[in-house]
C-alpha cells in the first residue's frame, strides 16, 4: 500500500443491517402507532459502525434481528433488537426522530425502554456510502 492509499478517506459514510421493505413494512405495521404526528419516519436500518467494517468477512450476509423493546424520547423513537453486534451500547434502529432538531443518532440517549411483542425482521449487511449509496 503506498502512501497515497494509506491516507485516502473513506467513502462509507456508516455501516449497517440494511431492512428490506417487507420487514420495514412489517416493523412500521407493529410500531407505527407510536410515533408523534410529523415526525420524519426512518426505519431502514440497524447501524453496526461508523466508517467502514475493519473484518469484511460479514458484508453482504443476511441477518435476523429480534425486535424487543421499544423506546420514546422527545427527539427519537427507536426500537432494541438482538441478533448482531453493533458498536452502539444498546443495538436499535431509529424509527422516527422529531422534526425540530431530532437526529438519527439522538435514539443513543433514549432511557425509557418497554417490552414489546417481539418481531423478528431481516436485512444485509452493508455499507452506505457518504453520498447515501
Amino acid at each position: 500500500m503506498n502512501v497515497n492509499e494509506k491516507n485516502k478517506q473513506s467513502d462509507v459514510s456508516y455501516t449497517c443491517v440494511l431492512l428490506d421493505k417487507q420487514s420495514i413494512d412489517t416493523l412500521l405495521d407493529r410500531v407505527g402507532s407510536w410515533i408523534p404526528e410529523g415526525w420524519n419516519i426512518i426505519a431502514n436500518h440497524m447501524t453496526i459502525c461508523l466508517g467502514e467494517m475493519k473484518d469484511k468477512k460479514d458484508l453482504g450476509k443476511e441477518v435476523f434481528l429480534r425486535v424487543t423493546k421499544l423506546g420514546l424520547s422527545d427527539m427519537a423513537l427507536a426500537v432494541q433488537v438482538e441478533g448482531f453486534h453493533s458498536k452502539n451500547e444498546i443495538p436499535h434502529i431509529t424509527i422516527a426522530i422529531n422534526p425540530e432538531g431530532g437526529k438519527p443518532v439522538m435514539s443513543n440517549d433514549i432511557t425509557k425502554w418497554q417490552d414489546i411483542k417481539e418481531l423478528i425482521i431481516q436485512g444485509i449487511v452493508t455499507e452506505i456510502k457518504k453520498d447515501g449509496k
